[in-house]
């Protein structure tokens, strides 16, 4: 296995828009074992500003069953163009392949590819998201986030954008226009979000079976019928069939924090910012993200793409 050895003043850690961000700021390399974009259902609210990076605020309006909410421009937007920007400049070293990363003694980092190991000694490691490495006294917080990609296969056109409910399992419907293959412009299927312990995952009321189940009872309250199935025989009034719903995918996030912060090494910032904490910082400055900067440069011509 070939071996190179880097030395840096700063090094980020973490794939999520904070840590991107943050490296954008200060054209500091980041480093990654897999990609963290947001979700597709998030939003930045009406008023934060994106003007910096060259994208034009968006506002768009979601419907509930009982009120609408109106929010600004999707995260993953933004995420796609400082990652895109961000690799061009080289500032991404090792975009694919890695496969682990160690934190060593006095400054250095190992991370490893299948074929390459790579050594990177730093002045200052930034680290966004612990569970980019190893190496760390780290603990599981809270729940963990889950997302159910659900197919509507059959039910009636709505102009919902959102469900909501009380409790962690099935908290939140988000409709969106579907992306598979062949459906029209107006087929809608959705995320389901629940809020789920390990031992619960393992239970048979929190399986897909229940989650098909959950968001069609969910559908139905909220009056979203399925395919008409002819009239009753009484009355001659139309006879509703129960949306068809199909689960296919299932997505696990979970939440890792230092055990103590007397475990953090030398030289490592652990920072836990919002992305919009560091938006409002560059929105702040005065001058231009990076003066005369080549990633200033690039993410000015990116955005007339």
């Amino acid at each position: 296995m070939k071996s190179h050895e880097y030395e840096v003043d700063e090094l980020v850690i973490g794939a999520n828009l904070s840590a991107i961000l943050y490296a954008y700021k200060n054209q500091s390399p980041v480093l990654f074992s897999f990609p963290s974009p947001p979700h597709l259902f998030e939003r930045f609210a009406e008023d934060v500003d994106l003007s910096t990076f060259g994208i034009q605020k968006e506002s768009k309006v979601f419907k509930y069953p009982n009120k609408e909410t109106t929010e600004g421009n999707p995260k993953l937007e933004l995420w796609n163009k400082v990652i895109f920007d961000l690799g061009i400049c080289g500032l991404v070293p090792l975009s694919s392949g890695v496969e682990s990363m160690r934190l060593g003694e006095d400054n250095v980092l190992q991370v490893f590819t299948r074929t390459r190991s790579f050594t990177y000694r730093y002045n200052t490691l930034r680290v966004f998201e612990l569970d980019q490495m190893s190496g760390l006294n780290t603990v599981q917080s809270g729940k963990n986030k889950i997302l159910d990609w659900v197919n509507i296969r059959a039910a009636l056109n709505s102009d919902l954008s959102r469900l909501t409910s009380t409790g962690d399992f099935l908290s939140e419907l988000y409709f969106y226009t579907s992306h598979r293959n062949g459906a029209q412009s107006t087929v809608k299927d959705c995320i389901a979000v629940s809020y789920l312990t390990d031992k619960e995952l393992q239970e048979v009321e929190y399986s897909d079976t229940y989650v098909r189940f959950g968001v069609r009872t969910m559908m139905e309250k909220a009056g979203i019928k399925g395919p008409a199935n002819g009239k009753h025989w009484y009355s001659g009034k139309p006879v509703w069939s129960r949306p068809k719903v199909e689960p296919t995918k299932r997505e696990i996030f979970r939440k890792t924090v230092l055990a103590t912060t007397a475990s953090i090494p030398s030289g490592m910032i652990h920072d836990e910012r919002k992305e919009e904490e560091i938006i409002e910082c560059l929105n702040q400055t005065t001058t231009d993200i990076l003066p005369a900067s080549y990633l200033s440069q690039v993410s000015r011509l990116t955005s007339k793409l």
